[in-house]
């Protein structure tokens, strides 16, 4: 009985683990539809805004699903203009992340 038990336990400590990478790299797909969203937004900034003199990110970004394998990425940051100030802007995207695939890019200046 004793046996069987550890058999039992010992198999699915192996799936479980089977399973890891299959998480992280979803995670690591995540993280690059992050930065791949904010580094199309800033060059939209750039090229419909040629006053201004780069972009910034805050670092909370909100993700939410949108369907079996898409996310909704959006969050806040700072454009630089001319003169030098600071105007806020919000952004978002959608990111699949079955196939790394950025679309619905927007965002909008305060």
């Amino acid at each position: 009985m004793l046996q069987r038990r550890t058999v039992m336990l010992s198999g699915a400590l192996v799936a479980a683990l089977c399973l890891l990478p299959a998480t992280s790299n979803a995670k690591q797909r995540h993280r690059g539809g992050v930065s791949q969203c904010q580094r199309s937004v800033a060059a939209r900034i750039s090229r419909d805004h040629r006053w201004s003199r780069g972009s910034s990110f805050a670092s909370n970004v909100q993700r939410s699903p949108r369907g079996n394998n898409a996310v909704r990425i959006s969050g806040r940051g700072n454009v630089r203009t001319a003169k030098g100030r600071k105007r806020g802007f919000t952004y978002s995207c959608v990111f699949n992340t079955r196939s790394s695939v950025l679309s619905k890019v927007s965002y909008k200046i305060r």
